[in-house]
């Protein structure tokens, strides 16, 4: 995991495609940052975060006839960063008020990996930086 101020994340996977979650959930495991929840539906991405707030979300922007946005600003408002996996260019998402990545699909293993890596990171960093404003 690296340094010893880094701290495990919680992770939601929200993907419709079995064939794609089967796929990059062992991505996402092998990267070792923590536990991975897959959700196949919003409701069940729902049913998720009120066990627990994630950290990191990787969210199919479209899924079940909707977008996961709610899913996202739920995710953001308890502090975590959002990934969008899309077949659309970004700019084309129409989404506002919180920051997030955007992986388009096809998913490539690489850009998967490398925007989970950032959002973690960048927590790591936010994490450190609380820290040190507190004194610790």
């Amino acid at each position: 995991m690296g340094s010893k101020e880094s701290r495990q994340s919680r992770i939601l996977f929200l993907e419709d495609e079995i064939i794609l979650t089967l796929t990059f959930e062992d991505v996402l495991h092998h990267l070792d940052l923590g536990e991975v929840v897959t959700a196949h539906s919003l409701r069940e991405a729902y049913e998720a975060m009120d066990q627990d707030p994630f950290d990191i979300a990787i969210l199919d922007f479209n899924i079940d006839g909707a977008t996961s946005v709610e899913v996202a600003e739920r995710v953001v408002k308890s502090g975590g960063r959002v990934i969008f996996a899309t077949g659309h260019a970004p700019d084309e998402l129409n989404v506002s008020g919180f920051p997030y990545d955007v992986v388009t699909k096809p998913y490539q293993e690489d850009s998967l990996r490398s925007a989970v890596l950032l959002a973690h990171r960048e927590l790591q960093e936010a994490l450190s930086t609380s820290k040190k404003a507190a004194g610790f």
